[in-house]
């Protein structure tokens, strides 16, 4: 990789803080990557993340405390695109990159969920019995209230949405090789957009990790 810098008098933008040594030597680095600290590959010049990185598998990491922990690892794919690998039932409508995302690109999906049967988006993925798992999904309604549901097995959560962003979750723990992850319309019909799907092994919801046709791990 070449980097390359160039003289200035006065450093004006900083995206995220001072940098004592680039005032000093009056350059600015094209590339500024502070993984050691940050954990993640925003480039500290620019503020933005300008490196594409995925794996497709689980990673490790020694932690702070020395021991060896396994990173986020996103189970589902299409983790933005619910048209695709994602099961859709009969009388579900899913409208692709209909409104602008938390992450403010237009890529959220719209799902047009009514009363019945037949109504849902869903996705087999495989576990191991025994082991906690949690599902989560940005979600909001698509205008005023509305009723949402996801489902992780045979565990479940009901929720009001409103017109902000939600990461709403569902923990169940495995009892076989394969669990389903399911998102339904609840107790009455649901017009809500959704983003960002997650199952991940964990107790408890981790860094968001986007997959598209295989599973990607965090870059930690």
């Amino acid at each position: 990789m070449r980097l390359s810098s160039s003289r200035s008098t006065a450093i004006i933008h900083r995206p995220q803080q001072d940098f004592p040594l680039w005032d000093k030597a009056g350059t600015r680095p094209s590339l500024d990557l502070q993984f050691a600290d940050r954990k993640d590959l925003v480039d500290a010049t620019t503020g933005s993340n300008l490196v594409d990185f995925t794996r497709a598998s689980s990673g490790t990491y020694v932690g702070s405390d020395g021991l060896i922990k396994t990173a986020v690892t996103n189970l589902v794919l299409q983790s933005e695109d619910f048209s695709t690998t994602w099961s859709k039932g009969a009388n579900a409508t899913i409208t692709p990159n209909y409104g602008t995302a938390p992450n403010g690109t237009a890529t959220a999906d719209r799902l047009e969920l009514p009363t019945g049967v037949s109504t849902f988006v869903s996705q087999i993925v495989a576990t191991v019995s025994g082991t906690a798992y949690i599902f989560s999904v940005y979600a909001r309604a698509t205008s005023g209230n509305s009723d949402f549901r996801i489902l992780l097995g045979t565990a479940s959560q009901s929720f009001v949405l409103t017109e902000a962003w939600q990461r709403i979750s569902v923990s169940f723990t495995a009892t076989s090789g394969s669990t389903t992850a399911i998102l339904d319309n609840g107790v009455t019909a649901s017009d809500v957009l959704v983003w960002g799907a997650q199952l991940e092994q964990s107790s408890t919801v981790g860094e968001y990790v986007k997959t598209t046709s295989t599973i990607q791990c965090s870059t930690v």
